[in-house]
């Protein structure tokens, strides 16, 4: 009979209770800490995988659009005489220390910048110095100074774009 009052009372007590003792607040809020501190810095590395995911996709399609910028990009020299139809430049230009690039397009009376983008979140190319020029002047090749372009990430993963000979590149995304 004892047990059974004992039991009655602390039911009792529980159905009287309203909110929760500061012990068991301290409780939750130190296992949602232990929780976030394991999962923020792999929060951080799966963002910054993104981010350089991203920067090299819209890349590569900038270089196909500044590709199919140089298949047509042929002009009429003189409407009014009847003349050739003239070649007009296409290229992109490659600012590696200021994490940068524009296509451009070189007409007769200068150049004209297309389009531009900034590398961000902390994305950056693996060359930090000058510059470079991929010309698109022939409707199937390009010319360029060097045969890959990387881009680094803060965690210091990597992707690149890949040229080859034949006028073709690629795009891989390499895990350090």
């Amino acid at each position: 009979m004892k047990i059974i009052w004992y039991t009655f009372s602390v039911m009792d007590k529980l159905k009287n209770q309203r909110g929760f003792a500061t012990l068991e607040i301290i409780l939750a809020v130190s296992i949602i800490a232990i929780f976030a501190t394991v999962a923020v810095p792999k929060m951080a590395r799966v963002l910054d995988k993104v981010y350089l995911n991203y920067e090299m996709k819209r890349l590569y399609s900038e270089l196909n659009f500044a590709r199919s910028l140089g298949k047509f990009s042929d002009y009429k020299v003189s409407v009014f005489t009847g003349g050739d139809y003239k070649r007009e430049p296409v290229f992109m230009r490659i600012y590696y220390n200021l994490n940068k690039y524009e296509i451009l397009r070189n007409l007769e009376m200068g150049t004209a910048v297309i389009s531009q983008h900034n590398l961000q979140n902390g994305i950056t190319f693996s060359n930090n110095s000058g510059l470079e020029d991929i010309k698109f002047d022939n409707p199937s090749r390009y010319s360029t100074g060097s045969n890959t372009i990387t881009l680094k990430s803060q965690f210091d993963d990597s992707a690149y774009i890949i040229f080859n000979s034949v006028g073709r590149w690629r795009g891989n995304y390499v895990k350090k």
